[in-house]
């Protein structure tokens, strides 16, 4: 009967199943109304921005060319490595070229003809258009036939121009800044090298300004005077402030001490009687390396291994005993010696314990809250914040602040000091409890300073400045003044000594940049008199003033490097420059890659 009727409606049936299998392919092809055709022609995206199936292609065949062409055999799983290298690439250029359009990196027309002009088209040294009368290529030929506007309606050369513009030129710009600390040309280079590798061996003398301390009292006018004369150097960018505050660390009080020493007599209390250690530590331990093992440490060990107090109560214990409360950096411990064992001269111990930690209590931190909470009270009702502090018997801090910026206090960082200072107090006489995880924190009214030239905010500055510059002043003259006793010591140290009050250092082989006995690491003053002492060997070159005193050098030979071994040089240093201009460079995009929303699709195309 059911037969009978599969064949009275075999046409529908016939009809059903070419739907359903329609359906299928359409399923299969993403079609499905949550779903787009365009998605089997995308491997993946980058900010929004597709990723064409058909370029991915083309890069992973041109690799798999590239690696046949070596000799490599590929595999399906050097092919898989292939496809993910040839994704990570595409998804790279893409970040770059985001870069590219951010910061307005693309190479101007000008930039672009110096860099064709410097790199030929591949093939061009040997092109007969560019041979000179000796068969040989002419840059000049080149350059001319580089300036006819006629070159680029050539596609090779416009293919050129495009690659210069938006990935040769601004690769070399993004690479050069995040490569800064390097030599960006070969005149940088050249003069790092000569400073470098310049040697000299004799002797410097220095007079440390330490030695010489000025006695001279510096006047509120001369300092004035200072201050008028730079416009520039004293000027705050930033509105800044002064706030007195109340500050109380977040650490336990003798009660929450009393508290975990008393859970830990509990915990001796019930050992003594006999309930079982191991589920004591179970039940009590906050040592979470041991508690889940019974309070177990390891089995047998040296008591060398534990804090002096918890091997000291240890070491007092037999077989199967348990220790009284004993109290260390990390709390209250219970201790119990399970077994004991000679071990040479020296005797190893199997422990087990109970750790109670001492934590500050919600009561303590409310204590402190309610003593806060009574100083606002008394400010309110007209005392000054200092006033109210002293009531309270509690130390004032003082926060320093930058607008915008953490405040700081003796303690450390303070939160929310910047918003309280420039922001919410105006009539009210301090802040709210402020709580940070180790820290509560009352701030009372502060001083703010608008930005600009505050000469009282400074005076002290420059002071120390003025005196600083005095007493180098004094130790230039000092120096200058025996420096025909210097003369006459020659290389003798001793001679030096004689003299007094200054500090010798011998060169030997050292570059320019050295340590100087008496003045410290000073590359910038001893650069100034280096030069001049290199070229005039034997003679004393100085003094010269530096920020930490004076000194005078004397070279008695000099070796230099030659022309050819400085060319060597600064090629070296312009590949290493440019390695690590790359090596910034793929930093900065694998950094721009974790918030570019990279999508990989790569997984509906293959099953690697």
């Amino acid at each position: 009967m059911l037969m009978q009727k599969i064949r009275d409606n075999a046409a529908w049936v016939v009809v059903i199943a070419v739907v359903c299998f329609i359906a299928l392919i359409f399923v299969d092809w993403g079609m499905s109304p949550g779903n787009n055709m365009t998605r089997k022609t995308v491997v993946g995206s980058v900010a929004g921005q597709d990723l064409r199936f058909e370029d991915f292609d083309q890069l992973v065949q041109q690799k798999a060319k590239e690696a046949t062409d070596q000799g490599q055999e590929l595999s399906s799983e050097a092919y898989a490595a292939l496809r993910r290298q040839a994704f990570e690439e595409m998804v790279q250029e893409q970040l770059f070229q985001k870069a590219v359009e951010q910061y307005k990196l693309a190479g101007t027309p000008e930039q672009v003809l110096d860099y064709l002009r410097r790199n030929p088209p591949p093939g061009a040294d040997k092109a007969p258009i560019f041979m000179g009368p000796d068969s040989q290529f002419s840059k000049a030929l080149y350059e001319q036939w580089l300036a006819s506007p006629r070159v680029y309606d050539d596609r090779f050369m416009q293919m050129m121009e495009a690659q210069a513009t938006h990935r040769i030129l601004p690769m070399f710009g993004l690479s050069r800044i995040l490569g800064a600390g390097q030599p960006s040309t070969d005149l940088e280079a050249e003069f790092a090298i000569r400073r470098d590798r310049v040697r000299g061996w004799g002797m410097l003398v220095a007079a440390p300004a330490d030695s010489f301390p000025s006695s001279q009292e510096i006047s509120d006018a001369d300092l004035k005077k200072e201050f008028d004369a730079q416009k520039d150097s004293f000027h705050v960018g930033k509105s800044t402030a002064k706030i007195p505050a109340l500050i109380f660390t977040k650490i336990p009080s003798s009660v929450d001490s009393a508290m975990a020493k008393a859970d830990a007599d509990t915990v001796v209390a019930r050992a003594l009687r006999g309930d079982d250690f191991a589920e004591l530590a179970k039940e009590y331990s906050e040592d979470p390396g041991s508690a889940k093992d019974g309070g177990s440490l390891g089995g047998f060990q040296p008591l060398s291994r534990y804090v002096p107090e918890f091997g000291a109560a240890a070491k007092l214990l037999l077989d199967g005993q348990i220790s009284p409360t004993v109290r260390s950096p990390f709390g209250y411990h219970v201790i119990k010696c399970n077994a004991r064992q000679i071990n040479g001269s020296d005797t190893l111990y199997d422990l087990s314990h109970v750790l109670v930690k001492v934590t500050i209590s919600p009561e303590t931190i409310d204590l402190i809250k309610d003593l806060l909470d009574s100083v606002r009270n008394t400010a309110k009702a007209g005392k000054t914040f200092a006033e109210a502090a002293k009531i309270a018997q509690i130390p004032l801090d003082t926060v320093r602040v930058t607008e915008g910026e953490m405040g700081r206090s003796t303690t450390g960082v303070v939160p929310g000091a910047s918003a309280w200072a420039f922001q919410l107090q105006k009539d009210e006489k301090t802040s709210e409890v402020l709580e940070t995880s180790g820290q509560l924190i009352l701030l009372g009214q502060g001083s703010v300073q608008k930005a600009g030239r505050h000469f009282d905010l400074v005076k002290d500055r420059i002071k120390a400045t003025l005196a600083a510059r005095a007493s180098v002043a004094k130790a230039s003259e000092y120096l200058a003044s025996v420096l025909p006793k210097i003369q006459a010591c020659d290389t003798a140290e001793s001679c030096y000594q004689q003299i007094g009050k200054l500090a010798t250092t011998k060169f030997e082989g050292r570059p320019a940049e050295s340590w100087v006995n008496g003045i410290g690491y000073a590359p910038a003053e001893l650069l100034s008199i280096w030069p001049k002492a290199t070229k005039t060997p034997k003679t004393w070159v100085g003094p010269a003033a530096a920020k930490q005193g004076a000194m005078a050098i004397k070279l008695d030979s000099v070796s230099e490097p030659s022309a050819q071994e400085i060319a060597e040089a600064v090629a070296e240093q312009r590949r290493t420059s440019f390695r690590q201009g790359e090596q910034a460079l793929q930093a900065y995009l694998q950094a721009r890659r974790l918030d570019g929303r990279v999508e990989n699709n790569l997984d509906r195309f293959f099953r690697d």
